[in-house]
């Protein structure tokens, strides 16, 4: 549903999901569908209500020492102070430090995936090239490696998802700023 941007019985599922999944006992489930749901939120703009699913979902990957949530609900909390009331850059990358301590560890690669890429933005964003370019060319390198592991046909499919585009288009958009900031 929220593929479709039908973002109302998008976040019914969601909420219901999570609330099955927490009255069944399955922890880790209940974290998932709330960070779904968080990050349906999120898409929505709707920073204060992702922030406070995020939250939730946090303690409870805190709780069941789920580190692959921890990581992906600090990555979320992250993005959404980049953007919550004229951003918070400072409060972001506390977020976003924390994740990277606890990845170390980690294994999963879209939830590394994502945190390199928000760290490369708010590196961009404050001007801090050489952080920006070594985060950016750790996400590169993990869909490269995705990519090398698919036939080309489905290679060629995954380098079209929109998601992947605009990654490469903010990696291009940076090079290209960080190039004429070297010939300056």
């Amino acid at each position: 549903r929220a593929l479709n941007r039908e973002w109302t019985e998008a976040e019914k599922c969601l909420k219901t999901a999570s609330e099955i999944h927490g009255k069944v006992g399955h922890r880790r489930r209940e974290v998932c569908a709330l960070l779904n749901f968080a990050d349906v939120k999120f898409e929505r703009e709707l920073y204060d209500e992702s922030l406070k699913f995020a939250s939730k979902a946090q303690i409870t990957a805190d709780e069941v020492k789920a580190l692959d949530l921890q990581v992906r609900a600090l990555t979320l909390k992250g993005n959404i102070h980049r953007f919550l009331k004229g951003g918070n850059s400072d409060k972001a990358r506390e977020f976003f430090g924390k994740a990277l301590e606890l990845s170390l560890n980690l294994n999963d690669v879209n939830t590394l995936f994502q945190l390199f890429y928000s760290l490369a933005k708010i590196c961009h964003s404050d001007r801090e090239y050489a952080e920006a370019s070594n985060y950016y060319g750790k996400a590169e390198l993990i869909l490269r490696q995705i990519a090398e592991g698919l036939e080309e046909d489905r290679a060629a499919k995954f380098f079209e998802d929109p998601r992947r585009k605009v990654f490469f288009e903010d990696l291009s958009r940076f090079r290209k700023e960080a190039l004429g900031r070297a010939e300056g």
